[in-house]
C-alpha cells in the first residue's frame, strides 16, 4: 500500500507552482480531483479534459519522496482509476503523469516528455504542455461528462471503498494522448 500525500509543511518553495499549474488548467476547463484515494492506493491530481484523463502524481527534483518513484505511482493510479472507471463503464484510457518541479529539469520543446509511457510534466514549462493539450480533442463531451461524474464520485467517497475493479481487458480505449505527445 502506498502512502498518502505528503503534508503540506513539506511540500517546500515548489508548492505554489504546483497550485498555480493545476489552476491554469482548471482556467482552461479542465475538472481536476485533488487527493483521490482509490483501494489505497492515493492519487495526486485526476486531470480530466477533451485531451484525455491524466493521473497525476507530483515530484519535487530536490528531495527524495517517501511514496516511492513518483513514475511507478502515477503507473498503479492510471491502472486503478482506468479499471475503476471501467467498472462503472466508463471506458476511457487514463495517462499516467509525473508533474515535476524543482532544480535540474531540462528544458524539453513540449515542456513534456515520455518515458516507459509516462508523460513527465514539467512544470516550469506548463504553458508549452498546456497549450499541446488544448490542441487536442480526443474525448466526446459525453465521455467528459462521465468521467467528471465518476471521479467526483470517488471524491466525495474518499476514505471509503470502491467499486470493485473491472476483469482485465486488452481492448483498447481510444487515442492516446502519450502517443500523441
Amino acid at each position: 500500500m502506498l502512502a498518502g500525500p505528503l503534508p503540506t509543511a513539506a511540500l517546500g518553495p515548489f508548492e505554489g507552482d504546483e497550485r498555480r499549474v493545476l489552476h491554469a488548467l482548471r482556467d482552461a476547463g479542465w475538472y481536476v480531483a485533488d487527493d483521490i484515494s482509490i483501494d489505497g492506493i492515493d492519487i495526486d491530481h485526476v486531470a480530466i479534459g477533451p485531451a484525455g484523463v491524466l493521473a497525476v502524481q507530483v515530484m519535487w527534483t530536490n528531495r527524495p519522496d517517501p511514496r516511492g518513484k513518483p513514475s511507478i505511482r502515477a503507473r498503479v493510479a492510471a491502472e486503478r482509476l482506468r479499471r475503476t472507471l471501467a467498472a462503472k463503464e466508463v471506458r476511457v484510457e487514463v495517462v499516467p503523469a509525473v508533474l515535476a518541479f524543482g532544480p535540474g529539469l531540462t528544458e524539453e520543446p513540449a515542456g513534456v516528455k515520455v518515458v516507459d509511457s509516462v508523460a513527465i510534466l514539467f512544470g516550469d514549462q506548463s504553458g508549452r504542455w498546456m497549450a499541446e493539450l488544448g490542441r487536442r480533442h480526443l474525448l466526446t463531451e459525453t465521455t467528459l461528462e462521465a468521467v467528471r461524474s465518476a471521479v467526483a464520485e470517488l471524491r466525495e467517497a474518499r476514505g471509503a471503498a470502491s467499486a470493485a475493479p473491472a476483469a482485465d481487458s486488452p481492448e483498447a480505449y481510444g487515442r492516446s494522448l502519450v502517443a500523441v505527445w
